[in-house]
């Protein structure tokens, strides 16, 4: 990771949505989540917790859960069901019980991870997003219910490789609406949220890198979670 002296504070933005009635305490548990983003980039600019794959993501979850007092148990065996329909073990991503501690706010999540490049049609990205989900869903199928709510999730981090940003907050913008657009007809998400930098604030992180190394570049403008309870 990188030691840079320079810690600015990062203009975020960020959405929340959730379906409390099916995930009881998903609501502070991603306002925590988001600010373990807001913590990180502040404390490790400019370096990114958008930039990593699925394992740090659980990570960060994790660590929302516990900050707003939850407990969390990553990567732990239980059993599962196999692809031919036979009880076996397995490792599952992420246990949660939220606060206050009781079993109503148990979880087991499975997670994937994918990124969207923001340059790409919003059909492209949905295909991206559709396909993410359903692996996750897959997995989380094969989970014991007994253990809590199944949640299946997908982190999506969101790219922008184009040097000229003129049209990144409105690819960001546009992809946000879909999400939420295409929830509302399906209803298939109980959960969205995301956290993204500004067009402003993206090529400050690029300049801040670039005099830190040459090739050191910077194409992570923010990541989208989705959750779907299984069970």
């Amino acid at each position: 990771m990188n030691d840079s002296t320079s810690k600015p504070e990062w203009d975020l933005n960020t959405f929340v949505w959730v379906n409390e009635k099916k995930l009881p305490g998903f609501g502070r548990l991603l306002e925590s989540w988001l600010n373990v983003h807001r913590k990180y980039c502040a404390g490790i600019s400019p370096e990114l917790p958008w930039e990593y794959t699925e394992r740090p993501q659980i990570g960060l979850l994790s660590n929302a859960a516990v900050l707003v007092g939850g407990i969390a148990l990553e990567e732990w065996s239980t059993e599962k069901m196999s692809d031919q329909g036979k009880k076996g073990y397995g490792r599952n991503d992420l246990w949660l019980r939220l606060c206050p501690p009781s079993n109503r706010k148990d979880y087991q999540i499975e997670a994937k991870h994918a990124r969207l490049d923001l340059r790409n049609s919003v059909s492209d990205s949905d295909q991206t997003i559709t396909q993410t989900m359903s692996e996750a869903c897959r997995e989380s199928e094969r989970s014991n219910p007994k253990n809590g709510k199944i949640v299946a999730v997908s982190f999506l981090s969101l790219r922008f490789a184009q040097k000229n940003t003129e049209s990144l907050e409105n690819k960001t913008h546009e992809l946000c609406l879909h999400i939420q657009d295409q929830n509302r007809h399906k209803n298939d998400l109980d959960a969205i949220a995301a956290i993204w930098l500004g067009a402003e604030d993206f090529e400050r992180s690029r300049e801040e890198r670039e005099q830190i190394a040459k090739d050191w570049t910077n194409d992570e403008v923010g990541i989208i979670f989705l959750a779907s309870r299984i069970n």
